[in-house]
């Protein structure tokens, strides 16, 4: 029988706080990321926040999660609407699913699922783009991007995963605060 992988209580407050490292992290990602444009990196603060958050509440509230992320973050960008929302619902759904194994409880061993996860939902989209003829070939430069983007994205998953960490811990300790009392 496969462990269930939410380990934290979901409250109001707890998508208070969410809610709220969305907006923070979208806004970073259309000022910050957008405007300085780290090759195919800009795309990927949303993506870890979303395989992060599913990562502790598991596979349907992720993709809940990243699919309201991705619908989000369509309302502000030059894609086509939508393709956000599937590539985010596909790696929250994923990322929740992937968390049941026993070996992913180590950060490291999480950052590189993320690294994997974000390069494959970039393979996706690319030929995703491609079939809508949005697209030019795939060729090596792609790839190249692709392999910049693992790396980018296993080193940008720490920080990532300690900020979501320490948002849904103190509603956490909260709740059993309250929880012992009674």
């Amino acid at each position: 029988m496969a462990t269930q992988s939410v380990i934290v209580p979901i409250t109001m407050s707890f998508y208070f706080r969410i809610g709220f490292l969305t907006l923070v992290v979208l806004l970073v990602q259309l000022t910050i990321m957008d405007v300085y444009n780290f090759n195919m990196v800009h795309d990927n603060l949303l993506a870890l926040l979303v395989i992060a958050v599913a990562f502790k509440v598991g596979p349907t509230k992720g993709a809940t999660f990243g699919f309201i992320t991705g619908l989000l973050y369509g309302l502000f960008t030059t894609t086509i609407f939508g393709s956000s929302a599937l590539e985010f619902v596909l790696l929250g759904f994923v990322s929740g699913r992937v968390i049941n194994i026993s070996v992913i409880d180590q950060l490291l061993v999480k950052s590189v699922v993320a690294g994997i996860l974000t390069s494959v939902a970039a393979v996706f989209v690319a030929i995703f783009l491609k079939l809508l003829n949005q697209a030019t070939e795939i060729d090596a430069e792609t790839v190249n991007l692709i392999l910049v983007n693992f790396v980018a994205n296993t080193l940008l998953f720490l920080p990532m995963e300690k900020l979501t960490g320490s948002f849904i811990s103190k509603q956490s300790n909260k709740n059993q605060g309250v929880n012992s009392s009674v």
